[in-house]
């Protein structure tokens, strides 16, 4: 659910909003990869909001599995088929982020997650067979998937989207600028944002970041929603037991959003583990309505306030 106020000139997504902090910026909105995706630069470089956009529909038209003749969607129609050097490159990080969160962020999951798009229910997830690599076979970027295997690229895509567009832009002498799609968020610059309260339709949280990147990522069960849209890829099964999951670095939002995915599979001791070994700040609600917050949030963001906590219990 998107709502834009433009009274107060909040843009507000599913779980992360993004507030106008300076009358030197201009913001404009689009609509591509199934969300809003919502882009501030200064008025002085309206020019490169045509080059952003473009950067979004570019990867949506190769890694997405709603439209017909994108690469992702050849390859889980059984073809073999030569990827682009975009979609060669986020493969190749998927199988690394598969490695590096223990096999919870899991492209493979694809079956399910397709099914569960065309309202499909009961489709059974088959285990993954312990050689993962058994599941593709990978020749230069001619790539085949096995074993009737079907992938989505979903879960780090708009993170990859948000990276690639904040690159692009300060290779282009454009120090300030956010870039939000859904819940990835990337700063460059000063920027203040919000964290939404799973349970209302009001903000959590805010903060303000000064330094000179900032990514963020938030996935979560929203408005009371019955059914997650997250796939646990060792069950098979929907997880349920966290609300919202929130985390932060200071770069890099295709693995974060990777990191969001994974986390929300995880079980909280386990979750926990791994952020603070990934050294990844973090805001976690999890079933009971209890919000867990990383030691050094602080580090990152500054002028922490929270707005709304009614029916929650900071931990």
């Amino acid at each position: 659910m998107k709502i834009i106020s433009l009274l107060t000139i909040i843009l507000i997504t599913t779980n992360c909003s993004q507030k106008i902090v300076s009358s030197k910026q201009n913001t404009r909105q689009r609509l591509i990869m199934g969300t809003l995706v919502s882009v501030q630069l200064p008025k002085n470089k309206t020019e490169a909001f045509e080059a952003v956009f473009s950067q979004f529909s570019d990867i949506d038209q190769k890694l997405s599995t709603y439209k017909k003749n994108s690469e992702i969607s050849k390859l889980n129609d059984g073809q073999e088929v030569q990827l682009s050097d975009l979609s060669l490159s986020a493969f190749k990080s998927s199988i690394d982020l598969y490695h590096l969160t223990n096999g919870y962020f899991n492209i493979f999951t694809g079956k399910k997650t397709l099914a569960a798009k065309k309202n499909i229910k009961h489709l059974s997830l088959k285990p993954m067979k312990p050689n993962f690599q058994t599941n593709y076979n990978l020749n230069g970027n001619l790539l085949k998937l096995n074993n009737n295997s079907k992938i989505d690229l979903g879960g780090m895509a708009k993170g990859l989207a948000v990276d690639q567009t904040l690159t692009w832009l300060n290779n282009n002498n454009i120090q300030r600028a956010q870039v939000s799609a859904s819940g990835d968020i990337g700063c460059l610059g000063p920027c203040k944002l919000y964290i939404q309260n799973p349970i209302t339709e009001s903000p959590l949280m805010s903060f303000t970041n000064s330094s000179t990147r900032l990514a963020i990522s938030t996935s979560g069960n929203y408005r009371k929603k019955t059914l997650s849209h997250i796939i646990n890829p060792k069950t098979g099964r929907f997880v349920n037991h966290w609300l919202s999951v929130t985390l932060l670095a200071k770069n890099n939002n295709t693995q974060l959003d990777a990191f969001t995915t994974a986390v929300f599979s995880m079980p909280k001791a386990e979750a926990m583990t791994f952020l603070k070994t990934q050294n990844i700040q973090y805001v976690l609600i999890d079933h009971n309505k209890t919000v867990y917050t990383s030691g050094s949030l602080e580090s990152l963001v500054s002028e922490i306030k929270w707005l709304n906590t009614k029916d929650l219990k900071i931990k």
